[in-house]
């Protein structure tokens, strides 16, 4: 080692202490230090033989096995750090989760950041710079990933908020570097209230005339209308439903805790009932969906199905002449039907429909079937062999008017004055509530009985149908540079000309 230390005693200070005992220079296999005649160290060169041949046996004699690749925290004894992945979804660290777990806080803010949002939140500012500003905060605070974003989306755009991230969003990092607070704050924000040009599709600032603060009915309409849209089509539907929920529960919350609308803040509260509400109604509307119309309902519908009529005779019940489908509709109604209904059925004997209707009907009661009509429905049933009627309830009705988005003209809608009467199957009343709300065609017999024909649709109890969803697939209306298709300039199914067509007329 004597060789090494009397080369290098001439180059620099740091490599001209002798080494110590455990050879730290060692470890230098693939490259050598080589000494011109003025005793200076040059470049380093690849090793050649006969080039210090002793002096690298025994470097390699005495060093440990050096790693295809060194590494520079060896010495110190660290691991290699690995290169953090940038996280695209939201600034937030994970190890704070989701934001929308069940026992979820947000930290407590600085005064700085405390200071900030009361600039931001001003009340001097307009109400949609406002909003802007916190859905691309509360973006920012949350990890929204997966349907979590569509169901976010789905409630912004109900609420007339596009979702949609801007176009060119490409930030020069000098502009960036050089902007001050406000102008960084509105560089970051990739999501915002805007309006382009005339097109109504979406809420326009300049152009707020036909549209007004309302968060409780933009909730409902989400409810009612945007979580069937977006959830019920999985095969999961009712684990997801509560998942959409809490999308727009945990904003709503995130907005009176910034205090960013403190005008609209009993509006807000109501909202948050209004999704409590939808957690109760809305699992119970998606299972009552699948019972529907009930099997009492469904052998009426069948028996009188294409305007054919049905002749009852009391002396069928010990003859056993009937099919299935007229022994639960007669046995039904027999053990849970109006006394008056039945004393009908047994005078005019031909049963016929009368009358046929579509009707928006608010469930006012539920009377469910009795212990004794059960018990003697059994009993009946037993002495047949299990064959027999359904036990059923009886729902009272009032008629509604709700809005769709089918265009009736200068047609006024009258609400009939009236309440009806409908015998459901028990298993359906369980999951109906007073309040719900179900569209459906009744059919009048010539008995004083109605019964549902199709498959109603079962709404919950505070049902809102929304003028934004007609808007889901408008486009602003544009001149078309194509002539319009004639005699002289057939046109293709693609809109497109055929081919030799015109150069046949113009000959």
């Amino acid at each position: 080692m004597s060789s090494i230390a009397e080369d290098l005693s001439h180059g620099p200070a740091s490599l001209a202490a002798q080494p110590s005992q455990e050879y730290e220079m060692a470890p230098i296999t693939e490259s050598v230090f080589t000494a011109d005649s003025n005793g200076s160290l040059g470049a380093p060169q690849e090793p050649q033989s006969g080039l210090h041949s002793s002096t690298i046996d025994m470097a390699k004699h005495d060093a440990p096995e050096a790693e295809p690749e060194a590494n520079p925290n060896a010495a110190t004894g660290e691991k290699k750090k690995k290169r953090k992945k940038r996280n695209k979804a939201t600034s937030m660290p994970k190890n704070r989760g989701t934001g929308f777990e069940e026992f979820y806080a947000d930290p407590p803010i600085t005064p700085e950041e405390a200071a900030e949002e009361l600039a931001i939140y001003s009340p001097l500012r307009s109400f949609s710079d406002r909003i802007e500003e916190c859905i691309n905060r509360f973006r920012g605070r949350r990890r929204l990933q997966g349907d979590l974003v569509r169901y976010f989306d789905e409630y912004l755009f109900l609420g007339g908020i596009d979702s949609h991230q801007r176009d060119f969003q490409g930030v020069d990092p000098k502009e960036y570097a050089a902007a001050t607070a406000e102008e960084k704050r509105q560089l970051a924000n990739v999501y915002g209230i805007h309006g382009a040009g005339d097109n109504p599709k979406f809420y326009n600032p300049a152009q707020p005339e036909n549209w007004s603060v309302n968060f409780s009915a933009v909730v409902s309409g989400y409810l009612s209308e945007g979580v069937r849209r977006v959830a019920w089509h999985k095969d999961n539907a009712e684990a997801e439903t509560p998942r959409a929920i809490g999308v727009v529960e945990n904003f709503l919350r995130y907005i009176l805790q910034h205090d960013v609308c403190n005008e609209y803040k009993d509006d807000i509260t109501n909202a948050l009932e209004l999704c409590e509400r939808g957690r109760e109604e809305l699992p119970l509307t998606l299972k009552a969906s699948g019972r529907i119309p009930c099997e009492f309902n469904a052998a009426a519908a069948k028996i009188f199905e294409g305007g054919r009529e049905f002749e009852f005779n009391p002396k069928q019940e010990l003859k056993e002449e009937m099919t299935e489908v007229e022994e639960v509709f007669v046995y039904s109604l027999v053990f849970f039907g109006p006394r008056e209904v039945y004393d009908q059925l047994k005078s005019l004997r031909v049963v016929r429909i009368v009358n046929k209707e579509p009707c928006s009907l608010k469930i006012l009661s539920i009377t469910l079937p009795s212990e004794r009509e059960i018990r003697m429905s059994h009993l009946y049933r037993g002495c047949r062999g299990g064959v027999g009627g359904v036990n059923c309830g009886v729902i009272r009705f009032k008629h509604v008017l709700v809005r769709d988005d089918l265009c009736r003209g200068n047609v006024e809608q009258v609400v009939p004055d009236r309440i009806e009467e409908l015998i459901v199957e028990e298993r359906l009343l369980e999951l109906l509530r007073p309040g719900f709300i179900i569209r459906v065609t009744l059919a009048e017999l010539n008995i004083g009985l109605k019964i549902m024909t199709n498959l109603p649709e079962i709404l919950p109890s505070f049902y809102c149908f929304l003028p934004q969803i007609m808007m889901r697939y408008y486009k602003a209306p544009c001149p078309n540079p194509r002539p319009a298709p004639s005699a002289l300039g057939p046109v293709d199914r693609d809109g497109e000309g055929v081919s030799g067509k015109d150069e046949d007329v113009e000959e």
